[in-house]
């Protein structure tokens, strides 16, 4: 006899999760071997007849609910149907050797009763709520630069790519030198430049930034910056800009206004000040204690904007409106978006559409990105579930195949396709250590990681220097300097290129374990399976 611990469903995300078109995704999971089929009975909620007693009785269609997904434990039905009215009521039939039960939103049940029955819900949709990621963004090959560490356009001094242990060293990579390396770009294949932050800041890493419409002098001017933009787009690239609008520096003018006036600042509010009377002490390098300020990541240099201020969103959002417009910036990247207030990511993804409906906006979220999915606010996100899978079985070698199936299965089952077409991909960035320094120099390890993350819908980025095995250590060595010297050792990066450059229909359908270190890895487009082990 089955009960609620043997099936699950939920008429929230990711259970329930609304597509284009009005097409509605159910997902109901089983403990393997429990059922023998699943129907859905569904209809509009309002399309109904009275029976003789004057109850309403549902014109219910019965659709059969596929299985989709297996992993180790669970298996995955998954039903999408596209709705013909705005609005959906249904529950579940599961067929069992023991007989057919009713899961609605009771439970398991054996009470068939139209009257007794709690209809699952899919609310009013309005169609223009839900829509899919930009077409151009699932083929994407992004190359990621750290400004300051890629390439000078004076070479007035060696240029090193040893070990680095100064979080602050600067070592003079600027715009012109990115523009210098476009030809080295196209010969990769990259179709797309995700630069870290750009803008005036105090700091080598540029996400404590100053002035959001200055480029920084260090990088270049801005007639420089609008070159190199110009410049990749005659080449067939597209930019994605780091939006860093969770915090800023202490050094912005808002907050030095805070700072001098204290409450009596016309910007007071455009912080999360705690404590006015202590702020000024504080800033000028008496950091004992508490911070009076809430700042990101208990760091005083990054004072964190009040983005629920209408005066704040205005500001930020039409600094990322002006680069969209003058230098018709394709893409943006949103700095811990998870601390920024709804608000003003609404009104951020709002206007940034409303100047290319095409561009793409991505959020860097480490943990399930479902809330900010179903919210709309993003066309995709950094997909770090899917790089701690490729992490833990490829380089670390923490977790075996079945394990890393079951990982893949469960992400492929709760991601509708709509959402894994905007996903970006990535196997190292300036946030964590390098996957060749992880992988502890193994190249083959380097490889599948690579290949393996470019097998799943959505772009994927290189991290600047990973074709040439520039390798390091968590932050600040997994910023060391381009290898240039090591530019004309094609091997390595025309095999890792080769590898990635994958033909669209080659995207995960499934993965099965094949014993401890070996998986099978079946495509949506029906091409030949491929086996890889570690």
């Amino acid at each position: 006899m089955i009960n609620n611990s043997h099936v699950t469903h939920s008429a929230q995300a990711p259970w329930q999760v609304m597509e284009p078109d009005r097409t509605v995704r159910l997902v109901l999971r089983a403990a393997r071997g429990t059922l023998k089929r699943v129907d859905c009975l569904l209809c509009d909620p309002c399309d109904t007849e009275l029976d003789p007693e004057g109850a309403a009785i549902p014109h219910l269609a019965t659709q059969n609910v596929p299985l989709t997904y297996m992993d180790s434990e669970f298996e995955y039905f998954v039903l999408r149907k596209r709705m013909e009215t705005h609005k959906l009521r249904y529950h579940f039939l599961l067929h069992t050797q023991d007989g057919t039960f009713l899961l609605d939103e009771r439970g398991v049940t054996r009470s068939f009763e139209e009257r007794f029955i709690r209809p699952f819900f899919v609310s009013f949709v309005f169609d223009a709520a839900v829509k899919a990621a930009p077409d151009w963004a699932s083929e994407m090959v992004w190359y990621q630069i750290f400004p300051d560490r890629f390439q000078r356009s004076a070479d007035e001094k060696d240029w090193k790519s040893e070990p680095v242990t100064d979080r602050e060293a600067r070592f003079g990579g600027d715009l012109n030198g990115i523009r210098s390396a476009i030809p080295y770009l196209k010969r990769l294949g990259v179709t797309g430049v995700y630069l870290n932050p750009i803008f005036s800041a105090g700091s080598v890493h540029r996400y404590d930034t100053i002035d959001y419409r200055t480029i920084d002098p260090l990088l270049g001017s801005q007639e420089d910056f609008i070159r190199l933009c110009d410049a990749l787009h005659e080449n067939g690239m597209r930019v994605m800009l780091d939006g860093v609008f969770n915090h800023g520096s202490w050094k912005s003018l808002p907050f030095q206004d805070v700072v001098a006036r204290g409450a009596a600042s016309p910007y007071f509010d455009w912080f999360e000040v705690n404590d006015a009377n202590t702020l000024a002490e504080y800033v000028s390098g008496n950091q004992a204690g508490h911070s009076p300020y809430h700042t990101f990541a208990f760091a005083p240099d990054m004072p964190k904007w009040n983005t629920n201020n209408p005066a704040v969103q205005e500001y930020l959002i039409d600094a990322a409106e002006y680069w969209t417009r003058l230098c018709g910036i394709d893409s943006w990247r949103l700095d811990v978006p998870d601390e920024l207030h709804p608000s003003f990511l609404r009104a951020f993804h709002q206007r940034m559409k409303a100047i290319d409906p095409n561009l793409y906006i991505i959020g860097e979220i480490w943990s399930d990105p479902t809330r900010w999915l179903v919210d709309g606010v993003f066309d995709g996100v950094m997909n770090y579930p899917v790089y701690y899978a490729i992490r833990d079985f490829f380089v670390l070698r923490e977790i075996n195949a079945v394990a890393f199936c079951d990982r893949v299965t469960r992400y492929l089952a709760f991601t509708p396709e709509s959402w894994q077409k905007g996903m970006f991909q990535f196997c190292s960035t300036h946030d964590i250590p390098r996957i060749l320094w992880l992988a502890k120099g193994n190249r083959k390890a380097v490889l599948n990681a690579y290949q393996m993350a470019a097998m799943f819908a959505g772009g994927i980025s290189v991290y600047y220097g990973d074709e040439l095995l520039l390798s390091g250590g968590f932050d600040p060595d997994n910023r060391r300097c381009m290898p240039w010297n090591k530019a004309g050792e094609e091997s390595f990066f025309l095999e890792l290129y080769d590898r990635i450059h994958q033909p669209g229909d080659c995207r995960i359908k499934e993965v099965h374990p094949i014993g401890e270190d070996q998986l099978e890895v079946r495509f949506q487009g029906g091409r030949s399976s491929i086996c890889m082990s570690r």
